[in-house]
């Protein structure tokens, strides 16, 4: 049996586009001192987004905003993202606009761009840094 879909597909594509821009972001966040360049700029990022497309999801679901409203509100915030790593991290494409074969290396780019685990970290600890 098929179920309906959850959203109209032009705003599940922006959706899925906020979705894998978050994982990107989490990755990096998680990588970055607070000292480094950018680590005032994606400290929370990854947790502001999860709130601001569930906030507009909401807001579509209840009526608040027409989907070409939701689509529009959240392309712009996208937007103001990807100028925001290209301003402060220096990322001019992230892997949420590359093609999905592109995608698959970001974790082993991640791995090797991996700082030192002397200082404190912007984001959270993963159970992987509590065992190395």
């Amino acid at each position: 049996m098929a179920f309906p879909r959850r959203y109209p597909p032009e705003l599940e594509d922006v959706l899925q586009h906020a979705q894998r821009l978050r994982e990107f972001i989490a990755r990096k966040e998680r990588a970055t001192y607070i000292v480094d360049p950018g680590g005032p700029w994606i400290a929370g990022r990854a947790g502001e987004i999860q709130c601001v497309v569930a906030l507009a999801a909401l807001d579509w679901h209840e009526g608040r905003h027409c989907t070409e409203g939701a689509v529009a509100s959240l392309n712009r915030y996208l937007r103001g993202l990807h100028d925001g790593l290209a301003m402060h991290l220096d990322i001019d494409q992230p892997p949420c606009c590359r093609p999905p074969r592109d995608r698959s290396s970001t974790k082993d780019t991640a791995r090797r761009d991996r700082p030192p685990r002397s200082k404190p970290r912007v984001g959270t600890l993963s159970l992987g840094d509590l065992l190395t």
